[in-house]
């Protein structure tokens, strides 16, 4: 065994051709770690196992010369993890942030990631992780809208065109490709971030043929589908963007990577439903911090454990987006399985008519009564459920589709029994009476005893 260490180092552009712009596959990527997470097949830092990370802050009046000063957004934070499943990886996310990195042309944030073999710890990748970080940031909330949001939304509000916005529409776009109405809210109303963030729409996504830039938050969430909080706040309530409930459409789906206050919390325990990424994360910080915890991380599930902290709600009321996850696969699988038996009970029910047109008065023991009546009722009343199996027209034609597989395997398979183990025509009709003697155990007895299948 060779003890050579080599590692990959991989700038931004290599990460660009690496495919870390693949949106869809980040969706993907990030709806696969969710579910790990639900598990319990991954470790993060601290005592419980899902501390966000640790940081270094520093002091408003520095005592020693060189050492930095405390200001917005003025921070290093380093994010260690491992994930099992089919990653098997250790690695941490390193970051130094600075408000005032924009005069140098830098971005606020600086990020790096390291990635380690997760037995013997050597290196295995050192990579840019802006965007890659950015991209995460946005995948999250494109999971939430695949499975929270309306299938058939059309309008989304940005409320703050940043890096968060941009990528957070981009998850968007791919998971509710309906959307094709925008509305961004900035810092102000014709700034340099929104015009770049309105070519950017323009460029990447055409699907939005309407595109409009509102003054106020209220402008830009009424009537919308989606809402998205990707704003930069400081630690101080008073800084975050405000939202009445009274603005909100019902069913709306709130994206908040970002802050926002809101001007009444009975819209959020009464009339909000609570998912998060990870309640074990928000359990943690509630740990870490003092109360109110969201003054100072700026998230809203840590409003949530504010609320479980004032007695507002419990952390029942908080669901984890892999439980509706996991959930929705079942009940995707259960509901291919329903059309599955009802189609079965279609043919049953023709069965049933057949035999009674063709043998009258064959004895039976016992005889559906109303002649064609009840079948051809539980025949319509079984299409019927059939075709609105889901709501979502777009699960409907899954639902139907996987259902359409399995009947055909199912149908080849029939076939290969028919002419190989039976040795018979697959499409002879056979006479009713021997279908009749086929129910006597008798039947299959002589049969197995001369050694035949006919």
């Amino acid at each position: 065994m060779s003890s050579r260490v080599d590692f990959l180092y991989l700038s931004e552009p290599d990460m660009i051709r690496a495919g870390v712009k693949d949106m869809k596959a980040c969706v993907d990527t990030m709806e696969d770690m969710l579910v790990l997470l639900q598990k319990g097949d991954y470790m993060m830092g601290g005592e419980n196992h899902n501390s966000h990370g640790c940081m270094i802050l520093f002091p408003d009046d520095p005592k020693f010369p060189g050492m930095p000063k405390n200001a917005t957004d003025r921070r290093f934070m380093a994010m260690p993890a491992y994930l099992g499943g089919k990653y098997q990886m250790a690695g941490v996310k390193w970051y130094g942030s600075n408000i005032e990195n924009k005069k140098e042309g830098l971005p606020r944030s600086i990020l790096m990631l390291t990635l380690s073999d997760k037995d013997t710890g050597a290196p295995l990748a050192f990579m840019s992780a802006n965007l890659i970080s950015a991209y995460r940031t946005g995948g999250i909330p494109g999971v939430g809208a695949r499975y929270l949001a309306r299938k058939d939304s059309e309008t989304v509000a940005i409320i703050g065109p940043g890096v968060m916005g941009k990528t957070s529409l981009a998850a968007f776009a791919v998971t509710c490709p309906k959307l094709h109405r925008i509305r961004i809210k900035g810092h102000t109303k014709g700034s340099k971030s929104t015009a770049s963030f309105i070519e950017f729409v323009k460029k990447e996504y055409p699907q939005f043929d309407e595109i409009e830039e509102c003054e106020t938050v209220e402008e830009a969430v009424k009537d919308a589908d989606i809402i998205s909080f990707t704003t930069t706040v400081k630690t101080d309530m008073s800084s975050f963007p405000v939202i009445d409930g009274k603005w909100i459409k019902p069913g709306a789906l709130i994206s908040m990577p970002s802050a926002a206050r809101f001007i009444d919390d009975d819209f959020l325990v009464n009339k909000c439903r609570f998912v998060v990424d990870n309640r074990k994360l928000y359990e943690a910080w509630s740990e870490e911090y003092d109360y109110p915890t969201y003054n100072t991380i700026g998230i809203v599930g840590c409003k949530f454990t504010d609320l479980i902290h004032e007695g507002r709600c419990t952390w029942d009321d908080i669901t984890d987006i892999a439980d509706i996850i996991t959930g929705k696969k079942i009940s995707f699988l259960i509901l291919v399985g329903s059309v599955f038996w009802m189609l079965s009970y279609i043919c049953a029910h023709i069965d049933l008519l057949v035999f009674r047109h063709r043998l009258p008065n064959a004895p039976r023991n016992f005889k559906v009564p109303g002649g064609p009546v009840l079948p051809l009722i539980g025949i319509a009343g079984t299409v019927y459920m059939v075709i609105n199996i889901s709501t979502d027209p777009v699960e409907r034609a899954q639902i139907l589709g996987l259902t359409g597989v399995i009947f055909a395997i199912l149908f080849v398979y029939s076939v290969i029994w028919i002419k190989v183990k039976m040795k018979i025509p697959v499409f002879k009709p056979v006479p009713m009476e021997k279908v009749l003697a086929m129910e006597n155990t008798m039947y299959y007895k002589v049969r197995i005893a001369r050694g035949i299948w006919r």
